[in-house]
Order: C-alpha cells, then structure tokens, then sequence
C-alpha cells in the first residue's frame, strides 16, 4: 500500500503522533468502559499480563467497576526496557515480520495502526533516530499498539544482505547504476518517449570521515538530466587513503555504463543512457584521467601549456596555447601529461577531455576568489589591506546580514572567520556582497581587476547570458593579465589559468552551475553523517541507505496558488469571459461565458462585492435563485484577466466604449519627468523623492487600480428599493484585489477628483522642498557674516604639505584662539545632511585632494598622521557646531574622516580620468 509522504517539520510529526496516540488510548478507554462489571480470565486478557501492575485486583480491567478508568503502570521502567534490547534485537524478526504482513490485510483498525508505523519510521529516518532507541520506543508504545513490531530493524526493513568487497587498497559496495535510478525513473517514465537517451553525471570526490583517522569514502554519485532532488550514491569505497587503482575502481560503473548505452527496458520502454560529464575536483580529476597533477610542468588538462616554476610555485603565466581534444588525449600526444597505463574509461565513448569540465566551485570559489582574500589580508605589503580597513569590511559584511533574503544558504561572516569560510560564502562575496562594497575600501586597481573577475563570471553562470561566453572568455584573460601586473607572476596558480578554459566549458554544456559541485557537496556531508560509530563505516552507510529506499516518498504534486496569466495554459483550464454594459442603467461588468446567453446574463444576489468577484473570477454555475438581465457584449476574451483590463479601460476614459487597437497604438505613453534635486547638499541624496505624476499622463492613464464589478441592475425600468442609486461607468465598486493599494469600496475616478490628488501631489512635493531649505538655513544659524571672514595664513583648500604645516603651527598659536573659534563657526556653517556629509564638506574644504593621498589616520607609509593634528580637534569642533550633527561622537566624525582620506586617491583619479579620453575599466562605485 501507498506510505504517506515524509513530514514537513518537527512539529507536524509530533502532532500526527500524539494524535494517534490519542486516538488508541480513547478506544481503548470505551473498550474498558464497556468491559467494566464483566469477569474476565487470564485467558482473555492474554498472556502479556506481566506487563501491566496490579492495582487492588488480579487483573487491570477488573478495576474499572471501582474507578471511572482503568489505572495502567508500566511493569517495566524505561531502564529495563533498555537492558533488554540486546535482547530484542534478536528474537523474533519472523514473527513480527508476519505481524506486518497480517496487518496489511486487517480492517479498519488495522490501518490505522499501519498508519502509524509509517509515521514512526518516517519519523526515525528523517531526524536519524538510532535504532536502540527506535526499539525502546517500540517497547513502550507496543502496549496500547500490539501490532508495532517489536524490532525497529523490522520497521524501517534494514538491509541485512549485502556484499562489502575488498578492492583498490580497501572496501568497496556497488550500487549499481540502474538499481539506485529506478526510483527516479520509475516518477517520470509517463514523461520518457520511446528510445530517449537519458544523459548521467556524476561525481567522484574524497571525503574524510573523523579528524583524528584518516578514514575517508570515496563515493560515485549521479544525477540524471530529469529533475532530480539529490544525487544518488552509485558505488562506495572506504580506506585509509585514495583507491590505489582508478581502473580497478571503477571497473563495475564501466562495465555497466557500456551495457546501458546501448539499451534497456524499464516498465515496458526501451531507453539508453549515457554519460555526460564527469564533475570532479583537480586531484580528482587528474587521478580519475591517470594524468599528471596540477603541480606537475603538464598539469594542465585543457591544454598544452607548459608549467613554470616560480618563487615555489607552478604558475602558468600565458594563456594562448594549443587545446587538448578528446583524440590527442586518446593517442598521448602529449607524454608528459599521462602517467603510464590505460584509464579507466579506454574502451569507451566517454570524451576524456571534453566530457570532463572544470569546476568553478573548486576553481573559481576556493581557488581564485579565497586567494585574492588570502593575498588582501596576508600578501605582501604592497597589496595587503589594512588591519583597520579589515575590520571595516567585516562590519559592512555583519551589517549586509539583515539585507540578505533566506534563498542563500549561509549569511555574510566576518574576514576573521576567512579559513572557516565554505564555498557558498566565497560565491556570495563574488557575485553579490563583494561588487557592492569593497569599492568602499580596495585600492582603485584592485577593484577594478575584481570587477573583471566578477563580471566574467557572472556572464558564465547566468544562464541567459552565457551565450556570451566568447566574450567573457575576452574578460577573464584581461583578468588575468592585470591579476599578474598587481599581485605578481607567481601568483597565476593553477586556479587562476584555469579561468581561461571556464567559457570554453560553457560553451560545450551550458552555464556553469549546470555542471558545479555545490549539489554533490552538500550531499556528500549528508552521507557523512549516516555513520553513527567508527567501526565498520561502510556497512553503516549501506544499511541507512537501505532503509531510505523503504520510505515510499513520491514527489509532491504541483500546487497551484495564483491563477495564472502569462504564457501558454493548457486547454481547457481558461476561463473565457465577456464584457458586457447593462441596458438598463448602462453599467459595465465582466461576466463568465456560461452566465451569458442570447442578450441575457445571469446575476448573483449576494451582498459582498467580494463574494460577487470571486464568482465571476471562477466561472461559477448560475444558482437557481440568480435574476436575469439584459445586457450587450462590448468584447469577447479568450480569459478573464484580459476582460478586467478592458473594463479598466473604459473606467479610464469615463465611457463603455472601447478604443480600437489601431487607436491604442497611437497612444504614446509621456516621458517620465527627470528626479527633482535639492539645493543646499553637494552630494546625492540616498532618499529620493517620489516623482510626481503628470496631469497630462493622468488623464490618458488606462492602468488605474483595478475597479471591480458593478452591482446587478433591476430588470425593470424602475430600480427596486435596494437599487435605487445607479451607478455610472465613473463610479464602481472595487474588488478586493490582491496587489492593488484599495481595498474594497467606491473608487472615485472624476476628472475634478483626480485634480484635487495631483494638488494634494503637488503640495507635498512643495512640503518636502521647504523641509530642505529649512534644514539648509538652520544650520548657518550661527554663523553671522563677520564670522565668515575669518583672516588666516592660508588660502583654503590647502594644496601643499608646506601649507598644512603652516596652517598647523597656527593652530597651535593660543593667541588666535577667537579667530579659532570664528573659524570653527565659519566651517560649522558649510552644512550638509548628515554627520557624514558634513564632515566631508568640511574635509573638502580645508585640503586638497591632491594633499589628502598623503595623510591617513596613524600616519603610515612615510604619510602624515590626522590623528596627530590639530586639525582633528578643529574639524570636531566644527562638526558639533552644526545643529544637525551636534550629537555626533568622536567615533563617528573619526569614522568619516578616515575614509575621506582613504578615498583622496580615488578621487583624485576619478578627475584626472575625466580631464582624458582614454578608454579603460571606470570606477562606477560612488563614495
């Protein structure tokens, strides 16, 4: 029989249980009710007494004439249960392996408990109960449910048969192909036509099991071109090291991947199958192909460039070389690049070369992008970043964890934590975080040369954009040329050559998460945990995957939550309707084609206007109390969705006519009015101001807030009394439509009442101006015009370090103190909007950016020092005389004038590049 599917969530299990429970405990109770006053022999009640606890009488049931309910105890205790599985985990398999099979064929009652059982065993499987406790948990509830069995061997039917082979250095279990994707085949065989060629990947990695051993598996996992929703372990080998021989490894898969390609049967159709990509890291790969490493002089598997060596490592520097192809690797055209002996697959229509592509999780996510990390906070001096420029990017990187939606898998972590990092977080940081912050703090080129790598990358695994791979291809070699110029020769690793051949992969099998790692690697540390102990790992994996394949768990079917509207339905599930106006009162409705006959249309008499939309909206069958109208269509639609925008339409245009299509056309939409900027603020507000809508687009709008469905008109001349207000095609009653901004009610659409919101627009946009100005005028409030002349030795923006020091000595002078102070106020006066913005105005105004590139904070790398200053205290000062930033902190005004000078260099290039028109990678990043 059919087993229920497995339980969303904890909660859910735990209810179904208790209700069960529940429900066998209350019968049982009625049963005792109906037995009290009855004697009943040791016979009847079975030979189980002993566990239950005499109360006051030789048999439990006999109590009932005394009390309301029978009292039930334990015999034994929760510890006696556990001594004792030692021994249940020995008796009696047959018989309760006959209790199971009984119980299929029992009534009623008996599928209630069968119900159960599923319950338990999807229960244990799915939050990995050990077996000793799944047996002691039996134990108990195999009182109030006799037919449990008493073994959770027997309910989850563990494998007890099974073949571990010694081979390849250690132990070793085939799957086999077919047997572990019958299941999935078995979902999908209606979809298969006849002869269709199913397409296998697989994956080949190590894993170690227990950090204090060097026990590691080794498992073959596939995934078929249908939807699947985890791999599937074909073969699985476990020993102190790698397989000693890839050949004697993966003989059987051989062997049997042959067999396949030509042909099988499977519920009455012929299929084949063939292999399509093998999905490996660089070791693996290299030992799978019986190649040389990536470390050798020939490393490289995609083409024949040679190796050199360079401060300790094996780089790769240029990128222009002959491709290895599927008939040089079979001939070993290239002897260096082979290790003596045939591969694995020779014989065989697997393409060595192009049948297996790099991985970008292994080369792009934990090779290239943690090296830049790496080099950023423990290269060289020349390109390491700061450790207080650090310890900014993590706090943007914990700030960005609030902003992050629950389709990542892992939120953003702080730089400290870079060795701990797994691959879907150097992923994140590529293609997400990483863009849009560390143009805040990188050195210009360094961001640049990032940018390159993430826009290459992510032409390559868009898969709408991949088709661009040529031209990404054109990206990473630049990459990788600038990569050398700033990091150094001996940093293009492996790794990073390898990011020339990614497009090529592209180009062969689509884009690259359609041949990465990420789903066999999150599978791979599930099959981790299915080994409770350390001995026998093998056997363990082998019996819990049994025990998986027990639980019948089918796909869920499709769940329809939103009608849909865009691209092809299917026929017969469309819901044709008309737009028709009323002849009586002239009103517009849309009404279904099955309410609609001869001029004559069917109406509901019920009250809620939304009830009266969601009849319309299904196409329900007229009632026999519905009245009768007459009515002329003023359009046909093929679905619903289409004769709502014709009814919103007309609502528009304040009549029932329609336009025609050729009229449509001629209507140009207007040119959205450009973004209103304040005066008063050099820099760019953060909060834009909503744009104000035109009058003119106001009145030639046809997309207003979806009205709804008129009330039904009277089929007299004279309206009943409920109907006595008619309603004209300007004043509807509107659904309640999910999306919009109006609930149920009556929408006001006159011309004079649509004037009325865009004055209401109009003085709002007016509010928000004086509300700017006024912050703009507070804050030069104490700042009179003698003030403003204040008489210094220097001319602000000081350009030269001779004019800094200048202006620090007089600083320093406690005879100018109120002209300090005149000062402070004049600064204070430059305003802005915030703390930042006006430590910045006020940093630009007294240097130069050209002065700015050699100060910094504490004054490295032979710079002038800000903190050691006087200027520090004035621009303080200057920053809390303002009423805005009058609160601001030390912290806060230091904050913002470290990074006014961390960004001088940008800057100053960022002007410099706009004086010439030379064509290169800008910095589109805003400070």
């Amino acid at each position: 029989m059919n087993r229920k599917t497995l339980p969303v969530c904890r909660s859910t299990l735990r209810r179904r249980t208790r209700i069960d429970v529940e429900k066998r405990l209350q019968q049982i109770r009625d049963d005792n009710a109906e037995l009290a006053g009855f004697q009943l022999t040791e016979s009847d009640i079975g030979h189980d007494s002993g566990q239950f606890l005499e109360i006051g009488s030789s048999c439990p049931l006999q109590s009932a004439c005394a009390v309301s309910e029978p009292v039930v105890y334990f015999a034994e205790s929760i510890m006696e249960v556990n001594t004792d599985v030692s021994e249940t985990l020995v008796a009696g398999d047959c018989d309760d392996q006959a209790q199971l099979s009984d119980s299929e064929h029992s009534d009623e009652d008996d599928l209630e408990t069968l119900s159960l059982s599923d319950n338990i065993a999807n229960w244990a499987i799915h939050f990995g109960i050990s077996l000793v406790a799944l047996t002691a948990l039996l134990g108990i509830l195999r009182m109030c449910h006799p037919e449990l069995p008493k073994d959770g061997r027997t309910l989850l039917r563990t494998k007890t048969k099974y073949s571990i082979l010694e081979r390849a250095g250690g132990q070793y279990h085939y799957f086999g192909i077919l047997s572990s994707l019958r299941r999935t085949l078995s979902k999908y065989i209606h979809t298969l036509a006849e002869d269709f060629t199913l397409k296998l990947q697989i994956n080949i990695d190590g894993l170690p099991l227990f950090k204090s051993s060097s026990l590691q598996l080794w498992p073959i996992l596939g995934l078929l071109s249908v939807p699947m929703k985890e791999p599937v372990v074909i073969g699985l080998y476990c020993g102190t090291s790698k397989p000693s021989s890839a050949k004697e490894f993966l003989e059987e898969f051989v062997t049997e991947l042959k067999g396949l390609e030509q042909g099988f049967d499977l519920e009455g159709k012929n299929l084949k199958l063939k292999l399509d990509t093998v999905i490996c890291d660089t070791p693996a790969r290299s030992f799978v192909k019986n190649t040389k490493n990536h470390n050798a002089y020939h490393g490289c598997d995609k083409c024949a460039q040679p190796g050199k060596y360079i401060n300790r490592r094996m780089t790769y520097p240029c990128t222009d070389f002959a491709l290895r192809t599927d008939k040089s690797f079979e001939t070993k055209a290239d002897g260096d690049h082979h290790h003596s002996g045939p591969h694995p697959f020779h014989g065989s229509s697997v393409g060595m070369v192009s049948q297996f592509p790099l991985d970008y999780m292994h080369v792009v996510c934990l090779g290239v992008v943690r090296r830049m990390l790496n080099i950023w906070l423990r290269g060289p001096l020349n390109v390491r970043v700061p450790a207080n420029v650090v310890e900014m990017m993590s706090a943007k990187l914990l700030e960005m964890r609030s902003y992050v939606p629950v389709e990542f898998a892992r939120k953003p972590r702080s730089l400290r934590e870079l060795d701990r990092w797994k691959a879907t977080e150097l992923r994140q940081f590529l293609l997400y975080t990483g863009p849009v912050m560390l143009g805040a703090f990188l050195d210009c080129n360094m961001y640049r040369n990032f940018m390159l790598l993430f826009t290459g990358v992510a032409f390559l695994v868009s898969p709408k954009l991949c088709c661009h791979a040529q031209y990404a291809q054109t990206i990473l070699k630049s990459f990788i040329d600038h990569f050398a110029d700033i990091y150094g020769k001996d940093q293009i690793v492996y790794n990073v050559h390898a990011l020339v051949h990614l497009p090529e992969e592209v180009q062969r099998h689509g884009c690259l998460d359609s041949f990465s790692a990420f789903p066999y690697e999150s599978y791979l540390h599930r099959l981790k945990k299915l080994v409770r102990k350390p001995e026998f790992p093998l056997a363990q994996i082998v019996r819990r995957l049994s025990e998986l394949k027990t639980i019948d768990a089918p796909l869920s079917g499709p769940s329809f939550k939103k009608q849909h509207y865009v691209g092809p339905i299917v026929g017969g599930m469309s819901v044709k309707a008309q737009y028709v106006e009323f002849t009586v009162n002239k009103t517009v409705a849309v009404v279904p084609e099955n309410w609609y006959s001869d001029g004559v249309t069917c109406w509901p008499n019920y009250k809620s206007d939304a009830r009266v939309n969601r009849a319309v909206k299904n196409a329900e069958e007229p009632g026999p109390d519905w009245e009768t109208y007459d009515v002329r269509i003023l359009k046909s639609s093929d679905q619903y969705f289409e004769a709502r925008q014709q009814l919103n339409k007309s609502l528009s245009c304040h009549t029932s006519d329609l336009q025609t299509e050729e009229e449509e056309e001629d209507v140009r939409p207007k040119r959205k009015p450009k973004a209103i900027h304040f005066w008063g603020d050099s820099d760019d507000s953060e909060d834009e101001l909503p744009r104000k809508k035109s009058r003119s687009q106001s009145k030639t709008s046809v997309q207003p807030p979806a009205p709804g469905i008129p009330p039904p008109p009277s089929p007299t001349v004279e309206p009943p009394p409920c109907q006595q207000q008619t309603l004209s095609a300007s004043q509807v009653h509107t659904p309640a439509w999910r999306g919009r901004r109006f609930d149920s009610g009556t929408l006001p659409c006159s011309a004079t009442e649509a004037q009325i919101l865009d004055l209401l627009e109009h003085l709002k946009k007016q509010m928000e101006q004086l509300e700017a100005k006024v912050n703009y005028l507070t804050s030069k409030l104490d700042a009179t015009p003698q003030e403003m002349e204040v008489q210094i030795p220097v001319q602000f923006p000081l350009t030269s370090v001779e004019e800094v020091n200048t202006f620090e000595n007089w600083l320093k002078d406690a005879a100018h103190s109120q002209l300090k102070q005149k000062l402070i106020s004049s600064l204070a006066a430059i305003g802005g909007h915030d703390t930042k913005r006006i430590t910045w105005n006020i940093l630009a105004h007294i240097f130069h950016d050209d002065v700015g590139k050699l100060i910094n904070w504490k004054g490295v790398n032979g710079k002038k020092s800000f903190n050691q200053m006087s200027s520090k205290t004035l621009l303080q000062h200057s920053v809390r005389k303002n009423p805005i930033s009058c609160a601001s902190t030390d912290h806060d005004i230091c904050k913002h004038a470290i990074r006014w000078f961390n960004l001088a260099a940008d800057r100053d290039c960022s002007r410099r590049r706009s004086g010439t028109q030379e064509v290169q990678p800008t910095d589109q990043h805003s400070s």
